[in-house]
């Protein structure tokens, strides 16, 4: 399951396009990994293109583990995912509600990139 990361510093927008299976351990290491680089900038909006992945290996603790991950990286941006699938998009929703309920910042799921993309730099 590749990551692939381009961040735009002056769009103010981080995007990350995942394709095939993608599983708790595998996103834990990619967002340690952007979290920890030194050019990481914690206020960029961010859009997950999600639309080749499959999300559903995960479960409801393992998305409770991404928020507690991201709150305490990611400070009050957007951050729109954009799934394809129909499982994929419920799985996608539970992590908007469990972030909405625990931090800063806004989240939304998408099935459209280009109204995703849209959104996600209205600010």
């Amino acid at each position: 399951m590749p990551i692939e990361t381009r961040i735009d510093s002056a769009a103010g927008l981080r995007t990350h396009i995942v394709s095939g299976e993608m599983d708790f351990d595998a996103l834990s290491s990619t967002l340690e990994g952007v979290y920890s680089d030194p050019d990481f900038l914690p206020d960029l909006n961010v859009l997950w293109d999600l639309r080749d992945a499959i999300l559903t290996v995960f479960s409801s603790g393992d998305v409770s583990r991404v928020v507690d991950v991201v709150k305490g990286n990611w400070t009050g941006a957007r951050a729109a995912l954009v799934v394809g699938r129909d499982a994929d998009f419920g799985m996608a929703r539970m992590y908007e509600l469990q972030h909405d309920t625990s931090s800063s910042g806004e989240v939304r799921v998408f099935r459209d990139f280009e109204e995703a993309t849209a959104w996600v730099m209205e600010k």
